[in-house]
Parts: C-alpha cells; structure tokens; sequence
C-alpha cells in the first residue's frame, strides 16, 4: 500500500466523513496490523472478508505494476521504431541509385550494338564498292570479247577464197599461121614460171595455217574466254551470295536491335510500374505506423489515465476502509468507557436514573452508527464490484485492441514480404549484391537494416501474444 502511495502522481486527499457522526481521535493502529483484523472488537467485517479485500488489494496492486511495465515496455518500442526506422530520402535515393545502375547497363549494351551496327554497315558499302568495280570490268572484258569476235570473223571473211573463178580471155582475130615450136618454148617458159609461181604460193600458204587451225584457235580462246567470264561470274555470284548474307545479317541485327529496344522500354515500363507500386506501399506503409503509433500514444495515455484512476479509487477506498475501522475502534473504545462508567455509577446509589438513560442513549447511539456503517460498507461492496467489472471491461477491451494491432502488424509484415520477394524477383537485389562500391554496400546495410527491424517487431509481438 506504501508502494502505491508512493508511486502514485495524481493522489487525492481522502474524503471526510459523513455529517451528523463524531469521530474522534483514534489510536495509529492500521488495517494492516494482523492483531487488530483477528480482534473480536471488529465485528463489521469477518477475518474471511479481510484477507478478500487483502488479496484483492494485492491483485489490483500485482495488474497496476503490470500495465505499468507495458507502458514501460511499449514506450521502449516505440523509441527503437523511431531511432530504427528507415527515412523517405533514402528509400528515393536507393530507387534512383537502382534505377541510374540499370540505365547505365542498358546505354553501355545500346552503344555496342550501334558500334557493331556501324561496322556491319560500313563492311556492306566497302563490299557494295567492290561489287560494283567488278561489274564495270565484267562489262568491259564482254566489250573486248565482243571485239576480238568480230576482228576474227572479219579474217575469216577475208582469208575465205572459195567464191573466185579464173577465165582466160578470148582473142578474136588471130590467125593460125604461126610457129609452134616458138610457142611451145614460150608455153614452158610460162609453165616453169607458173610452177615457179605455185611453189611460191604454196610456200606462202604453207607459211601461214590452215583456215581450220584458225577456226580451232579463235573455237578455242572464246571457249578460254568463256571459262575465264564463268569464273568470274561465279566470283561476283559468290560475292553477292556475302552481299545478301550481309544483308540478311544486317535486318537481323536491325530487329535484334529494335527488339533489345522494345525490351528496354518494357524494362522501363516495368521499373516505372514498380517504382510506383513501391512508392505506394511506402506511403501506405508509412501512413500505417503513423497511425499505429498514434493509436499506440493515445492507448498509452488511456491506459495511465486509467491507471491513475484505479490508483485514486484503491487509495480512496483504502482509506475510507482506515477511517471506518478507525470509527468502529473508536466506538468499541467509547464502549469500553461506558462500560466502566457504568460499573462505577452502579456502586452509587443515588443516581440510577441517570445511568440508565445514559446506558439506552449508548446503546441506541452504537445501534445507530453501526447501521450507518453497515450502509456504508453495502457502498464500498457496491464500488468495489463496479470497480471489477470496470475493470474487466477495460481488460477485455485492451485485449480486443491488442488482438487487432497485433492483425493489422501481421498485415503489414505480409505485404513487407510480398514486397521483398518482388524485389528478389526483379533482380533488384542480385544487382544490389553485385556492386562493390560504398554506397551500394550502405544500402544493402540499410535494407538488412531494416529486414532485422521487422524481425524483431514480429518476434517482440509473437512473443506478446504467447505471454498473453
């Protein structure tokens, strides 16, 4: 009882006793000494109900001390949530840190593609160039070919003596008298000289080939010439077989690129998407332990004004229940006195009257306070068990609300792990791992950070709820 004295802020003076009753002076004797509850001078209330109120006393003492340290323990819960929690600056800056990592490895994958791109295009216009001066000498190799075709069918025309016929000519008017032997001379003399002359020709004909032999020769060099043209016919072939494969490589690689590109801008899509989302829950995240907290501050102050008001109930009802048992020890006492003033008076005989009459004024006098006494204690049952039920009330109700944060808690730890498990998903966290440099080895201190935050508070409120 002390204890709670003295621990208490808000204490009110005890109430002063009803009018029209006189209570004098006591002794310093308290309901506490044990002499004084097992006297019989105390009729009022039984050893039973005593050590009821006793125990009840220490109860409510034993739920006070109790509340007291929930108090204790939710204020200490609330300090570590405040000096633990993760501000919005550096949930913004691990997003924007993230997000400047992926577009710093897609512009490095862009640029690469658009170099290789650049070569493939500048190895098809180097290919194009040499196809095209290879078409130019094919055309001028066909327009020799076509010369030197004609040069050899004009020697051909011009070496074909097929079509000439020889006629001796007539001579009219010459007579027949004449001398053969001179002519026979002059006819060998022209037949030695006609010999003379075919041996020539023969020599020059046999100096020079046979029409067949060139025939076979200029056959020959068109079918050398044709075979060259088909090499090289098969050399551009194969070149525009590379040309075509370029290009074919070349609209790979264009919808290789616009895919990567359209890749990159769903990439985007899906970053912006879930930097929304993440904002979102942070904000809803952040609404709800605003909310939490505040619910937790004003049960905190209902809970202490509720404490306080227990307290000034028990110490009021203690102290009516001093006074009271003061009055009636005051009364036995007064008794006592009658008593032996009575004893006394009956030895003299001159006053009977009078000691009767203060007898039945006694008697009606301890009658009339012991009723109001026994009215008064019907009161303080009355208040007590108001009280009891006052506060079983107020423990169903605390137990109702607890029940329900500990829900919306269970809630929120949910969508944290739905949330970190998107993360996990994404990549997000691979990438976060990968890096090396400082700042990133603070962020992923501070996402542990606050996975053992949550942790924690699961386990705290997990360990409540098996307590409870």
């Amino acid at each position: 009882m002390n204890s709670l004295l003295s621990t208490a802020e808000d204490i009110q003076s005890p109430p002063s006793p009803p009018r029209g009753i006189d209570t004098p002076k006591t002794s310093s004797r308290s309901i506490s000494d044990p002499s004084y509850l097992q006297s019989p001078a105390t009729p009022l209330y039984s050893e039973k109900q005593q050590e009821q109120f006793t125990k009840r006393k220490q109860e409510l003492e034993l739920e006070v001390n109790v509340l007291i340290q929930k108090r204790t323990s939710l204020e200490n819960q609330l300090k570590e949530l405040k000096i633990n929690r993760v501000s919005f600056s550096e949930l913004t800056l691990l997003k924007a840190s993230v997000a400047q990592r992926t577009n710093e490895d897609n512009s490095s994958k862009i640029e690469e593609l658009m170099n290789s791109y650049a070569e493939i295009i500048k190895e098809v216009r180097s290919n194009q160039s040499q196809v095209d001066i290879l078409e130019t000498k094919i055309r001028e190799e066909q327009e020799r070919r076509n010369l030197i075709f004609g040069e050899i069918s004009t020697m051909e025309q011009a070496l074909d003596l097929s079509d000439l016929s020889y006629k001796i000519p007539e001579f009219k008017g010459v007579t027949m008298n004449f001398d053969h032997s001179q002519y026979t001379s002059d006819i060998e003399r022209l037949s030695m000289t006609s010999n003379t002359s075919k041996q020539i020709c023969n020599e020059l004909l046999c100096a020079k080939p046979p029409l067949n032999v060139l025939t076979e020769a200029a056959s020959e060099y068109s079918k050398c010439t044709e075979s060259k043209w088909k090499v090289r016919a098969i050399g551009t072939s194969i070149f525009r077989g590379e040309i075509s494969a370029l290009q074919k490589q070349l609209s790979e690689t264009d919808n290789y690129i616009h895919k990567l590109e359209n890749e990159i801008k769903n990439d985007k899509s899906k970053s912006e998407s879930y930097q929304n989302q993440m904002r979102k829950e942070e904000i809803d995240l952040t609404n709800n332990n605003l909310t939490l907290v505040q619910n937790y501050k004003s049960q905190i102050t209902q809970l202490e004004s509720k404490i306080s008001n227990l307290k000034t109930e028990v110490t009021n009802s203690a102290n009516i229940f001093e006074s009271i048992q003061q009055e009636m020890e005051q009364i036995d006492h007064n008794r006592v006195e009658m008593s032996l003033k009575m004893a006394n008076y009956s030895e003299s005989e001159d006053e009977p009257e009078s000691v009767t009459d203060t007898e039945g004024y006694s008697e009606d006098l301890s009658d009339n306070q012991r009723n109001e006494l026994l009215d008064r204690k019907l009161v303080l049952q009355k208040e007590v068990s108001k009280l009891r039920e006052d506060y079983q009330k107020l423990q169903a109700q605390s137990s109702a609300k607890k029940e329900k944060k500990i829900q919306e808690l269970s809630k929120i730890y949910a969508k944290y792990k739905s949330a970190k498990h998107r993360l996990n998903k994404n990549g997000l966290s691979g990438v976060l791992q990968l890096d090396d440099s400082p700042f990133r080895k603070k962020i992923g201190h501070l996402i542990h950070k606050i996975d053992s935050n949550i942790l924690e508070i699961s386990q705290n409120f997990e360990s409540g709820i098996l307590s409870a």
